[in-house]
C-alpha cells in the first residue's frame, strides 16, 4: 500500500514538473514571438532609411560618373575649356558615404537574441544583409582614402583654386595642368572607382529588396 502511494506521489510530482515545464516553454515562446515582431518592426524602419540613403548615393554617383566621362571625352578630343575646370574638379573631388542605420541589428547581436527568429531563411538573410555592409563600407572608405591621399594633394599642388574662383581662364598653371596626363588619369581612376561603388550599392539594394520582401511575406 505504501509502495502504491509512493508511485502515485511520484507520478503527481512528474505531472506537476511537466506542466510547469510546458507552461514555462509556452511563456518563453510567447515572449520570443513578441520580441521577434518588435525587432521586425524596428528592422523595417532601419532598412527603409538605408534604402533611401543607398538610392540617393547611386543617383549622385551616377551623375558624377557621367560628368567625369564628359570631361574625359573633352580632354581626349582636345576640346576641354579651361572655364570648365571648376566643374571638372568639383566632380573629381566628390566622395559620398551612406548614413547607415543598424541599431536594431546591434541590439539583437549584443543581446544574443538572433534565435528569436524562428524562420532560418529570414535569420540568414538578416545576417547576410548586415554583413554585406562591410563590403559597402570598404568601398566607401577606399574612395575616401583615394580622395584625401591622392586627389586632394594633387589638386592643391597642380591647380590654382584662387584663379578658378576668379574665373581666370588665362591662368598658366591651370592651363598646363589640364594638359598633364596625370590629370586625365586621375579623372579616369575616380570614374572607375565610383562606378565600382555604384555596382556594390546596387548589389546592396538587391539584398535589401530580397530581405524586405521576405519580411513582408512572413510578417504582417
Amino acid at each position: 500500500m505504501k509502495l502504491k502511494v509512493f508511485f502515485i506521489e511520484v507520478f503527481i510530482v512528474l505531472i506537476g514538473v511537466s506542466l510547469a515545464f510546458f507552461g514555462e516553454t509556452k511563456r518563453q515562446q510567447y515572449i520570443n514571438k513578441k520580441l521577434e515582431h518588435k525587432y521586425i518592426k524596428a528592422l523595417k524602419v532601419d532598412l527603409l532609411h538605408n534604402l533611401k540613403q543607398t538610392q540617393s548615393r547611386v543617383t549622385e554617383d551616377s551623375v558624377q560618373v557621367t560628368k567625369l566621362s564628359e570631361v574625359m571625352t573633352a580632354l581626349k578630343n582636345k576640346t576641354f575649356k579651361q572655364d570648365s575646370l571648376g566643374t571638372a574638379l568639383s566632380n573629381m573631388l566628390r566622395a559620398s558615404k551612406i548614413s547607415f542605420h543598424q541599431p536594431t541589428y546591434q541590439e539583437i547581436i549584443n543581446s544574443s537574441n538572433m534565435d528569436v527568429f524562428i524562420n532560418d531563411s529570414i535569420r540568414h538573410m538578416i545576417i547576410d544583409y548586415f554583413d554585406y555592409y562591410d563590403g559597402v563600407r570598404f568601398s566607401e572608405e577606399h574612395s575616401m582614402n583615394m580622395l584625401s591621399n591622392l586627389i586632394i594633394p594633387y589638386t592643391n599642388s597642380n591647380f590654382s583654386i584662387l584663379d578658378i574662383l576668379k574665373k581666370d581662364i588665362n591662368s598658366e598653371l591651370n592651363s598646363n595642368s589640364i594638359k598633364d596626363d596625370e590629370f586625365y588619369n586621375l579623372i579616369f581612376m575616380t570614374s572607375n572607382y565610383t562606378s565600382d561603388k555604384i555596382y556594390i550599392y546596387n548589389q546592396f539594394i538587391d539584398k535589401h529588396n530580397q530581405l524586405i520582401s521576405a519580411l513582408n511575406k512572413n510578417y504582417n
